[in-house]
């Protein structure tokens, strides 16, 4: 064993140990003894390789190095197959609701997962921190393998809507979880080379279920296509509770006699009550406003009325609560908030245009909704490509500042390029000009920006820095497809009337608003009318993504982002400066 040598973090008195019952007693500190669980890293600094419970030298923190990668490949795969959930639904919901009958339910599928998906995350970061990582992360995956058997054996659109929405709680806790236990796993010198890897399995899963979601359900079914996930999922809890280190997570030098139930007692359950409340209000106005009701709907405006009330309500609790849900100071501070905004307006820009790229091809190019999808194909795998490369890049140079301001301003490109599309741009070039913001976002501004927030933050924090920023993420992609739409449907009718002539003007209106396939039927004048209507509207609707994109780096420039594995009194020292 190597001798005990204090640093500037050790105990000016160390822990002795006593004659009296140490059978019962956990390993302690001594002179001559290393510890054998070892300290969690704080504020970054720089990790030496210690003693591991098991025995042995291991780089990572709090685990050996073989239980690590058993742990990884859980990670991996929640990652991967959350993904999938996530986008599977959109070639797969047309198939699910036809088999019900009930094809006009078809965005509640998508709706209740998103919303249970949102609300989910922030509540699993607090809870693990008060009872460990290990029990939550259990039980979100049982959850999500129960949910996901429920959807496949579901008899009527009542019960699977309700595994969606269970669906999507236990994806979100899972994979929220993924990124909290790499967190506490992995010393932030080497956080960027492993979430580049989260960062391609975030890619496959995503590509998949975009691209073989429908595949699976024409071949085997869509109960199968449900089916085939669950013994990943199923394979993902048995290595979780065998390898997850028990005692993961800040707060269980904390615990009192009666353990780490004890610190229940002071869990924020009125915050998370409101939380659920105004992200469910939310995300439901609008998900629903323009989609399913009028914006000026009873239900879309009693959405947000509630929202109005329940937000400054959760942010009065948060300033008086003991153990608050969300912290507050985390969006008043920089260098921490500016990557959680950011990070809102990211996922705004990226959703406005993997939204309504389809739509370009469909109406304008008149591709159908097959080929259309697949046009995403080569820029999610290049964007995964390049999470990979970008954390390689700041594992080697142990900054994130470069690799986010580049990834901004390709993302400013790529979205100002887009707004130029027209008719006669050719396929490959068109792909080209998108390929921009997703490189620039995907691949290099959310793994920076991750990296960089968690950087910047106390150890203690990990968890609520990664679950807020994963709140504000999802919250973009809402407004991303929302806001783009709002402008997308108004537009669209200004252009179609000041476009559009002939005797038959209405009735042409009417079916292509209805419908994009019918731009297909139409002819001659009227065809070329209609797609100039929709290529003006899409080019409006970009505008959305270059003004999401330059918010991303004027919130990105100012921000004072530490090295890698700088401490954080140097880190101060540079602030005063």
């Amino acid at each position: 064993m190597s001798a005990y040598e204090p640093d500037e973090n050790a105990p000016l008195l160390p822990h002795k140990s006593t004659p009296h019952d140490t059978a019962s007693c956990p390993p302690v500190t001594s002179l001559d003894e290393s510890p054998k669980y070892q300290t969690i890293a704080q504020d970054g600094s720089n990790h030496e390789p210690q003693e591991t419970e098991i025995g042995g030298s291991s780089k990572f923190l709090n685990i050996s190095n073989r239980n690590f990668y058993l742990v990884f490949i859980v990670l991996l795969l929640c990652v991967v197959v959350g993904c999938f959930e996530m986008t599977f639904m959109a070639s797969a919901h047309p198939i699910i609701t036809s088999y019900f009958k009930v094809s006009n339910a078809a965005s509640w599928l998508t709706t209740v997962f998103m919303i249970s998906l949102a609300a989910s995350q922030p509540l699993v970061g607090r809870l693990s921190d008060t009872i460990g990582r290990r029990p939550v992360f259990i039980v979100a995956l049982l959850a999500f393998t129960l949910a996901t058997i429920w959807c496949a054996l579901a008899g009527n659109i009542g019960s699977f809507i309700a595994a969606r929405a269970l669906c999507g709680v236990g994806a979100g806790a899972a994979y929220a979880m993924s990124m909290i236990i790499l967190s506490d796993c992995v010393p932030i010198e080497l956080r960027g080379m492993y979430q580049s890897y989260l960062n391609l399995a975030f890619g496959i899963g995503t590509f998949s279920g975009a691209t073989l979601g429908g595949l699976l359900c024409d071949t085997l079914g869509w109960r199968w296509a449900f089916g085939v996930q669950v013994p990943f999922l199923a394979l993902s809890v048995v290595l979780a509770y065998c390898f997850v280190p028990q005692k993961l997570g800040p707060m269980f030098k904390d615990a009192g006699e009666g353990g780490s139930w004890d610190l229940l007692k002071n869990f924020d359950y009125k915050g998370s009550v409101l939380l659920i409340i105004g992200v469910t209000t939310l995300v439901s106005g609008l998900n629903l406003g323009g989609n399913v009701f009028p914006w000026r709907s009873a239900q879309v405006i009693t959405c947000f009325a509630i929202f109005a009330i329940a937000c400054p309500a959760l942010i009065y609790n948060e300033t008086k609560a003991t153990s608050p849900l969300i912290l507050l100071r985390l969006l008043r501070k920089s260098p921490v908030s500016n990557m959680i905004y950011l990070n809102l307006f990211t996922t705004m820009s990226t959703l406005t245009v993997y939204f309504n790229i389809p739509l370009f091809f469909q109406a304008v190019k008149l591709a159908s909704a097959s080929e259309a999808g697949l046009q995403l194909a080569l820029p999610s795998t290049i964007a995964s490509v390049a999470g990979v490369a970008s954390g390689f890049v700041i594992t080697y140079t142990k900054q994130t500042k470069p690799t986010l301001l580049i990834g901004a301003c390709l993302a400013i490109a790529g979205s100002t390029a887009i707004c130029f599309l027209t008719r006669d741009v050719s396929n490959i070039l068109a792909i080209v000009l998108i390929t921009g913001v997703p490189i620039g976002f995907t691949g290099m501004v959310a793994p920076s920006s991750l990296i960089g927030a968690l950087a910047a933050s106390e150890q203690i924090d990990q968890a609520n820095v990664t679950t807020t920023l994963g709140l504000f993420r999802n919250i973009g992609n809402i407004l991303g497809i929302a806001i783009s739409s709002l402008v997308f449907q108004n537009a669209l009718i200004v252009q179609l009337d000041r476009s559009v002539t002939g005797p038959d003007k209405l009735d042409i209106i009417r079916r292509v608003r209805r419908s994009v396939q019918a731009v297909k039927t139409l002819e001659g004048q009227a065809q070329d009318q209609v797609i100039d209507a929709y290529l003006g509207s899409l080019q409006a609707s970009f505008l959305v993504a270059v003004a999401g994109s330059l918010c991303v780096l004027l919130l990105a420039a100012p921000a004072r982002l530490p090295r890698l594995g700088q401490k954080k009194q140097d880190v101060e020292d540079v602030d005063e400066s």
